[in-house]
């Protein structure tokens, strides 16, 4: 009868891991199965040619951890929204806002992973970006993120078509 009990709970608990959503194999194996084939994590830019660039189908990802707050990052990649007003890589085409969605459990095993991803040069959750002069020297100097974010500056706007920065930076 005992044997008969450790048979039954070792088949239940084979089923239940068989039957466990994927995010058990881990964040970094839910990236490669599913994101990978568009986007990358090594890095910093391993394009060589500007038709290397264009070739690129989504942003690369290897400072991740640094650039997301996690739980935005787990909240979009269940319920992805377009972030970007126009296609990657194209001036002229409109993001249809057609990014494949994660499951809650995929998602934070992905969030997991990309969390882990992160560079020396920026210091998560230290800059405030309307704050600082530190904040506005990265942004529009060190790592040129005007090249593809919007902002608004005294209600103008600025910067390049492909991402938008929501925050105010403060006036100069």
């Amino acid at each position: 009868m005992r044997l008969l009990a450790v048979t039954v709970s070792l088949g239940a608990a084979l089923l239940v891991m068989a039957s466990a959503p994927s995010y058990a194999a881990g964040g970094d194996a839910i990236f490669k199965k599913s994101c990978a084939s568009c986007h990358y994590t090594d890095g910093p830019a391993k394009e060589k040619t500007i038709s290397d660039q264009l070739a690129k189908k989504a942003l690369s990802c290897f400072i991740a951890g640094s650039k997301f707050k996690k739980d935005w990052l787990v909240a979009w990649l269940q319920s992805p929204k377009a972030i970007r007003p126009m296609k990657y890589n194209s001036l002229a085409e409109v993001n249809k806002g057609d990014h494949p969605k994660q499951s809650a459990g995929d998602a934070a095993a992905t969030a997991d992973f990309l969390m882990g991803l992160t560079s020396p040069e920026v210091k998560a959750g230290v800059i405030k970006p309307a704050e600082s002069a530190q904040a506005k020297a990265i942004f529009n100097k060190k790592m040129p993120c005007t090249g593809c974010h919007e902002y608004a500056v005294k209600g103008e706007v600025h910067g390049g078509r492909v991402g938008q920065v929501w925050l105010e930076p403060a006036s100069d």
